[in-house]
């Protein structure tokens, strides 16, 4: 498992790109040792989830995840896969798995909501029609190496380092975050997320999603301050309450896949710390086109 693939690519399943879709995947397979080494180990992760921040998910109301829900309609009949494990990540406060479809959507996320449920409940229906074992987790937010550092789409840690970076750089005096600094986050490494899904297809074949988390969270200001240390920066960090906090908090159950025998290895401190230092190293890559960003990542 690579942990760069955990941070999804978009894979349109429209005739007109379905060519370039074949060419992605040729080269992932020949990155893992090509088409018959995945028809042997009969394991295919699929992730309808992306790294978005909450500007991004209000204007592009049009959430590429639909494209990639056909990607599970196709499985069965493409690929010889015994199990599918698909990831998402639902962005409603969703602290236990059995409060899933109880309550609203939260209004910022609910185009990219109404495609991840779809996604879980389509694989829930290959299992009762096709008794095919197809299995689903959802990871609370994800960082680390090849994460979207993009200042307008990406999620709040990303954001956060790459402004943390530039502003000790370039001297500035403060830096300002979106909204009042108060809402709650769980932030788990995608290392720790590839350990996961392994542990799952070793040890989990039911109906019922998983959540995939780190078990803790903090305050943005407090996620700020620490990266602000992390990074450098001595500067002032200011709150702008114009701006959309987003949920409230979000922290996820994982007493199930606990229970499994699995914990997260990789804590914060040591996790942002690594990411920074990818970043440092990738610094010139990350002004490229997405695609671009891509190959240097997986380099």
């Amino acid at each position: 498992v690579r942990r760069h693939e955990f941070f999804g690519e978009t894979w349109s399943m429209t005739e007109r790109g379905r060519a370039e879709n074949e060419r992605q995947l040729a080269a992932e397979l020949d990155a893992v040792g090509g088409r018959a080494a995945v028809a042997e180990a009969h394991r295919l992760f699929l992730s309808l989830n992306g790294p978005h921040g909450v500007a991004c998910t209000n204007w592009q109301v049009r959430p590429t995840r639909w494209d990639r829900l056909a990607a599970i309609d196709h499985t069965d009949a493409d690929w010889d896969v015994a199990v599918l494990l698909e990831l998402e990540r639902l962005d409603n406060a969703l602290q236990q798995v059995d409060a899933l479809l109880s309550g609203a959507l939260e209004p910022t996320n609910q185009w990219y909501a109404l495609a991840k449920i779809a996604g879980l409940k389509l694989c829930e229906a290959f299992r009762q029609e096709y008794a095919a074992d197809f299995i689903s987790a959802m990871p609370t937010n994800l960082y680390g190496p090849g994460d979207n550092f993009d200042p307008q789409t990406s999620h709040v840690l990303a954001a956060l380092l790459r402004r943390f970076h530039e502003a000790r750089r370039d001297g500035a005096a403060s830096v300002t975050i979106w909204g009042t600094g108060t809402p709650r986050r769980e932030f788990m490494h995608v290392d720790d997320l590839a350990d996961a899904c392994v542990h799952l297809l070793r040890h989990y074949s039911g109906s019922e999603p998983v959540n995939v988390g780190w078990g803790k969270d903090l305050d943005i200001l407090g996620l700020a301050r620490t990266i602000a240390r992390i990074v450098g920066y001595d500067g002032r960090i200011l709150t702008d309450p114009r701006k959309p906090d987003g949920t409230p908090r979000k922290l996820l159950d994982t007493s199930r896949l606990e229970a499994m025998g699995w914990k997260p290895g990789i804590p914060l401190e040591e996790g942002i710390a690594s990411t920074y230092r990818w970043y440092l190293d990738n610094e010139a890559s990350l002004s490229l086109p997405a695609h671009r960003q891509r190959e240097f990542a997986r380099a």
